[in-house]
């Protein structure tokens, strides 16, 4: 079970502490141990199974220190941050790892994973139909999505999918705030998020003209620069949506049969022959790209409005203002 490890409060410098307002809580796990794994503090169920992904890091690197593979290679200690931590690819991290791939004599190619499923149909079915089989797994199967010919011809090797942002400002009537597209290339496989190296572009809600295509900048990872033109395929980024208007219709049809939800982040894929949702996100964020219209503002300042109403920021504003600029 997780433990409570975190309050945090706000209050004026000027304020008596006992009167301050809770604004954050932190749940989680805190487990000390020794070099004997003898458990030194502890804060929640120590033997509760987790998935701690890039906080294994540290420890994943740990043979490269203990078997003096540092000093083997020469690996500095600024080249070490490579397999101990995350990084995000910036200039000196490339850096760090084309030196290491220097000194140890691999080349990039060698890093390539190339697939490792048989080349037979029949053993592939057989692997297939034993993974579904087997009672412990747990997958859910959905049919091909088929795209419609002018979404597959941008890139054919991924789902180019379209979110559609929908609100209920009342409860009740389904309104569509925002949309852009996303496009797969070669750097993302058969997805098209943008992080992974997808294009996003942007979308008219009126007419479902689209275009101003870009994507993340490959060195930094973090700045978005143009991309007109497909890189894998060549075909312009720029169109008018196929079936836009009966989409439309489709979507805010939808949102009015969920009376449960007032917040939706659309993803449809067009096919020749309508849509298809591969997910409906409860809660969709805005990129970059996105421009923030001014039906969306009104409906999220509103919606900020009545979360101070209840936590009482209302009558004791805190002391930072928040405000959402113009996109």
């Amino acid at each position: 079970m997780v433990q409570k490890l975190l309050s945090e409060y706000r209050f004026e410098p000027n304020e008596d502490p006992a009167t301050a307002q809770l604004d954050l809580v932190h749940y989680g796990y805190v487990c000390i141990v020794d070099e004997n794994s003898r458990v030194l503090y502890s804060a929640g169920d120590c033997d509760d199974l987790v998935f701690y992904r890039s906080a294994s890091k540290p420890i994943q690197c740990l043979p490269v220190f203990v078997h003096g593979l540092m000093d083997a290679w020469g690996i500095t200690e600024e080249e070490s941050v490579i397999f101990s931590a995350s990084h995000t690819g910036q200039p000196c991290h490339v850096r760090a790892l084309e030196s290491i791939l220097q000194k140890i004599g691999v080349t990039e190619d060698i890093l390539c994973m190339n697939p490792t499923y048989p080349t037979d149909r029949a053993a592939n079915e057989e692997r297939i139909l034993g993974i579904l089989e087997d009672p412990e797994n747990q997958y859910l199967v959905t049919e091909y999505i088929q795209m419609h010919p002018q979404m597959a011809r941008l890139y054919p090797g991924s789902v180019n999918t379209i979110r559609v942002t929908v609100f209920k400002q009342d409860g009740r009537t389904p309104r569509i705030g925002n949309v852009y597209m996303r496009v797969g290339s070669s750097l993302t496989g058969v997805v098209d998020n943008v992080a992974a190296g997808g294009i996003v572009a942007e979308v008219d809600i009126a007419t479902g003209r689209y275009g101003n295509a870009q994507r993340l900048d490959g060195i930094h990872q973090g700045n978005l620069v143009s991309c007109a033109v497909h890189p894998d395929t060549g075909v312009p980024i720029e169109g008018v949506l196929p079936n836009w208007d009966q989409a439309k219709e489709r979507v805010l049809a939808i949102a009015a049969a969920i009376p449960q939800l007032e917040y939706f982040g659309f993803d449809l894929a067009l096919t020749p022959d309508g849509i298809k949702l591969p997910e409906i996100n409860r809660f969709p964020d805005f990129p970059r790209v996105d421009k923030l219209t001014p039906e969306i503002t009104e409906y999220l300042l509103y919606k900020l409005k009545r979360k101070k109403r209840v936590n009482g920021y209302a009558k004791k504003p805190c002391r930072k203002l928040l405000h959402l600029p113009q996109r």
